[in-house]
């Protein structure tokens, strides 16, 4: 049974709701359209980037000093200068100026001119020393080839054999070109230097070309080394240098001669004291080492040289080596005696500027 009124449609029924549902398809699309406004709408602008600028404006440091040249070691009237007295050092690593060694390159063997090779000739040929009656090594004999040169250094063995030094002092002897004779003085005082040279040279017939070289006190301990040496001033190995001074920042350069079929080890004592181990910048050819070591000094300069030291050893130096980085007073005492007996042992000094 329908409850449906019965009767004739109105007019305005029909206007009413045609008007209501354009109103609700019209409230639904706006929504829909409005849900969705962030995707249709065109992406807003980017902000313009501030400007920028990279300044190398100098920093505001003080000005670097130039270094004065040190002074001429041939000066016999050159004093000890005051702040070279010894010094007080703990038993820890000293950090003070050193010379350091860099990464060590690979070096192709170098053509070393005849003129070179003549310099660092052993500075007597010999198989060794001989006793003598006062169990002090004497100068071995020329042999008969002798050259002129070959009895002139004879001569000063000698005589550098019997003027006793005093404390902390070498004499090392070079050979200068074919038929001169070159005398270096190495000493911690400039007095003491003196004083000897006048002991060695005053009546000696010929005069060689005379060098003083100071060091600092605490490189003394290598010069005790050597001088224990059993050959001691001769040696058979051929140490020498390109230069004998050498720029900060430069490259200290110069071969062995000489040890072929031994272990050759290449010590620095700098002027602190302290002892490198400059094996790693060897590189050899035939019977010559060649090394070539990069320098650069720390701190202000100083009138004082850095000692290099050539030995060539039947074996490896092991106990020397394991001490290296350390001071030279706790290096070279009580090192085994085959060192200052069967080894060959060269002393050379350096001026790093």
């Amino acid at each position: 049974m329908s409850i449906l009124p019965y009767g004739e449609a109105s007019v305005f029924g029909w206007t009413s709701a045609y008007g209501l549902s354009v109103a609700l398809h019209g409230a639904a699309a706006f929504g829909i359209l409005g849900g969705f406004g962030g995707f249709l709408l065109p992406p807003p602008e980017p902000p313009e980037n501030a400007p920028f600028m990279i300044s190398f404006a100098p920093l505001d440091s003080q000005p670097v000093e130039p270094m004065d040249l040190l002074p001429d070691p041939q000066d016999p009237v050159a004093e000890t200068p005051a702040e070279l007295a010894p010094e007080t050092i703990a038993a820890t690593t000293p950090e003070a100026e050193t010379l350091q060694p860099v990464a060590a390159e690979e070096l192709a063997p170098e053509v070393v001119t005849n003129q070179v090779e003549e310099e660092a000739r052993p500075i007597l040929p010999s198989d060794g020393p001989s006793d003598s009656a006062g169990g002090v090594a004497a100068a071995p004999e020329p042999p008969a080839s002798a050259t002129e040169q070959d009895l002139a250094l004879a001569d000063w063995i000698d005589r550098i054999r019997g003027t006793q030094p005093p404390t902390c002092l070498a004499a090392v002897l070079r050979r200068e070109g074919e038929v001169g004779v070159g005398l270096a003085l190495v000493a911690s005082d400039q007095g003491a230097m003196a004083g000897y040279g006048d002991q060695l040279l005053g009546t000696a017939t010929s005069q060689p070309t005379v060098s003083r070289i100071l060091i600092d006190p605490r490189q003394c301990p290598a010069l005790d080394f050597l001088r224990a040496h059993a050959e001691y001033p001769a040696t058979r190995l051929g140490l020498s240098l390109d230069a004998t001074a050498v720029t900060s920042g430069g490259r200290m350069t110069g071969f062995v001669r000489g040890a072929a079929g031994r272990q050759l080890t290449l010590l620095l004592v700098d002027d602190n004291g302290v002892v490198q181990n400059l094996n790693r910048f060897l590189s050899f050819s035939g019977n010559l080492a060649r090394f070539d070591v990069p320098v650069t000094r720390d701190g202000a300069p100083r009138p004082t040289g850095q000692i290099l030291i050539a030995l060539a050893t039947r074996g490896q130096p092991s106990q020397l080596l394991d001490r290296a980085g350390q001071l030279a007073e706790d290096v070279f005492p009580g090192l085994p005696s085959d060192l200052s007996e069967n080894a060959l042992l060269a002393l050379a000094t350096v001026e790093v500027r």
